[in-house]
């Protein structure tokens, strides 16, 4: 099996610079600009896809509606695709959460990783992300395609628990905006073979660097 992980495009929380999470925000126009130019390389290289699943958040939603239609195939939601929950910070820009939540601004900005109140807890994500991976192996053949319409910290996590790699905050593995990440279940053990490639952005008139990997 052959899964191919797509980030959402930017959405309005992005451009707004506020920690997602379980925030339920919709693509910006730069955003649905990103999708497009990915359906459009999607179909292009004629990629034949099994089966395309979606978290349904808006974000991702939005961006898998765009991308079925392109390579032709209903999608499945489902809720072990949703981003990671932080939350009572979900939502919030990044100065509310320095007047608000002092001590975890400071905590971000010196120790490093730090629990957010309300949050999901790595673990529980884990174990999330692992009996998704596990089903779809169950329920797809070594030769199909399988695509994975998510979010970053959800998609970061996919492939720590299919390469054993420890999960771990700041997250091992940052993926940008509409990025395309190619993982392949092989007789011997998975393998990465492409990770957060954008090459379709390439010249995209309004382009703005956005964060990689909240949400």
């Amino acid at each position: 099996m052959k899964l191919l992980l797509i980030r959402h495009g930017e959405s309005m929380g992005n451009a707004e610079g506020r920690m997602q999470g379980h925030y339920d925000s919709p693509l910006s126009e730069l955003g649905r600009a990103q999708a497009r130019l990915l359906a459009e390389r999607l179909q292009g290289e004629g990629w034949q896809m099994a089966a395309l699943y979606g978290s349904p958040l808006r974000r991702a939603a939005e961006t898998a509606e765009i991308l079925a239609a392109a390579v032709e195939r209903p999608i499945t939601w489902d809720e072990r695709l949703l981003e990671y929950d932080i939350g009572l910070l979900s939502g919030l820009a990044w100065p509310d959460v320095e007047r608000l939540h002092p001590e975890i601004w400071q905590q971000l900005h010196t120790t490093g990783p730090v629990a957010f109140p309300g949050e999901e807890g790595v673990e529980a994500f884990q174990r999330r992300v692992a009996s998704l991976v596990e089903d779809l192996r169950g329920r797809h053949g070594d030769d199909q395609v399988v695509g994975l319409v998510s979010h970053g910290g959800t998609l970061s996590m996919l492939v720590c628990c299919a390469l054993g790699v420890p999960p771990r905050r700041p997250q091992p593995f940052r993926l940008g905006n509409s990025s395309i990440s190619i993982l392949e279940f092989r007789p011997r053990g998975p393998v990465l073979t492409l990770l957060n490639d954008t090459h379709h952005l390439d010249g995209l008139a309004g382009r703005t660097p956005s964060p990689t990997g909240r949400g």
